[in-house]
């Protein structure tokens, strides 16, 4: 009997350690440094190109540039400015067959180049009143983001759909946080309460489906997955620990100076092959200690969570895009010198 129960435990630990290490991040390679070509000031976005080009936005440089896989530079256009060529806080890139699409948020344009970073067009956002963190380009060359312009007033939808001129086309995403509290809030707790709920996107691979989520989220959290014109395909919720609540009274006193003992922050959500991945960010002061941690969260198919991996205790990642081939590209915040992170998915069973 007992060497029945020995083995069953053996088993047992050779299961924890197997699925333990079905699922990982490994860091490939950084692009970044005090040189000239490789200095970044704030990285806001990153795509990569079928011929394995890699594509840098930086909001505060106000430019783009343009790098090897294997992490050369190659070339770097724009500066601040309103003209041809010019951005101001560029905040998003797409690539779609030979043309890269950037969201050029404070001049509210999409500017279109080539693949060598050559401006080809400029497309003014049409209506003035809508102010877009983010834009993702869907399979039918549409983009659809979160829109933090909301009037109170009206019937709240926070993302847009916009075609290749800058149209807005359509609205649909009404699950705001406190959306029942709303006509009882003055000007100011309604902008807190935008501020709080701006909106955390992740597209697929065929730009068909758009994960979507909070960046300071409920508990549980909750995702919405959708169809990039507006249908809702399923959503599921993660419990977060039993001590995070969301900071309610942040918003309805915000006159008071907030405290943060408690916080929980979802700084991703993508999308790669049959999974979900959620990239969350944990602070907890206590008495005589803090705990802080970053983790991803891998969901299947069906919003189950898989494994949940501690990344770093005193760090933060942001991440813009996972590739075909499972590489995710980010940056690390509150570095001395800013740098893109190429980490490396590998998921269980693989």
């Amino acid at each position: 009997m007992k060497i029945i129960k020995l083995i069953c435990v053996i088993l047992f630990l050779i299961c924890v350690f197997c699925f333990s290490e079905g699922f990982d991040l490994k860091i490939e390679r950084t692009i970044g440094d005090e040189r000239e070509d490789y200095t970044f000031f704030s990285i806001s976005s990153a795509a990569v190109s079928k011929e394995k080009n890699i594509y840098a936005a930086d909001r505060k440089g106000h430019f783009i540039a343009q790098y090897t896989w294997d992490g050369l530079f190659k070339k770097r256009v724009g500066q601040k400015g309103l003209g041809p060529g010019d951005f101001q806080w560029p905040t998003a890139l797409n690539i779609s067959g030979s043309k890269l699409y950037v969201f050029d948020r404070q001049n509210r344009r999409i500017v279109t180049l080539d693949k060598e970073l050559n401006v080809l067009k400029h497309s003014k956002i049409k209506r003035k009143n809508h102010m877009f963190r983010y834009i993702y380009l869907t399979h039918d060359n549409r983009f659809v983001g979160d829109d933090s312009y909301i009037e109170k007033e009206k019937e709240i939808k926070k993302i847009k759909v916009i075609d290749i001129e800058g149209n807005v086309l359509h609205s649909f995403f009404g699950n705001i946080i406190l959306k029942d509290k709303i006509n009882d809030l003055n000007f100011r707790q309604f902008s807190m309460l935008m501020g709080y709920t701006y909106l955390k996107m992740g597209i697929d691979a065929e730009r068909k489906k758009i994960l979507v989520s909070f960046r300071v989220p409920k508990n549980p959290a909750e995702f919405f997955l959708y169809t990039t014109e507006g249908k809702l395909l399923k959503s599921f919720t993660y419990k977060l620990d039993a001590k995070y609540k969301f900071p309610i009274n942040y918003i309805l006193k915000p006159s008071e100076k907030p405290v943060y003992n408690s916080i929980r922050g979802i700084r991703s959500v993508l999308i790669y092959k049959e999974y979900f991945l959620v990239f969350l960010y944990s602070y907890e002061k206590g008495k005589e200690s803090t705990v802080r941690g970053f983790y991803c969260i891998l969901f299947d198919k069906d919003g189950k969570p898989v494994q949940k991996k501690l990344m770093c205790r005193d760090c933060r990642y942001i991440f813009y895009c996972v590739t075909e081939d499972g590489y995710l590209i980010g940056k690390k915040f509150d570095e001395d010198i800013e740098k893109l992170y190429i980490f490396k998915i590998h998921l269980p069973g693989s």
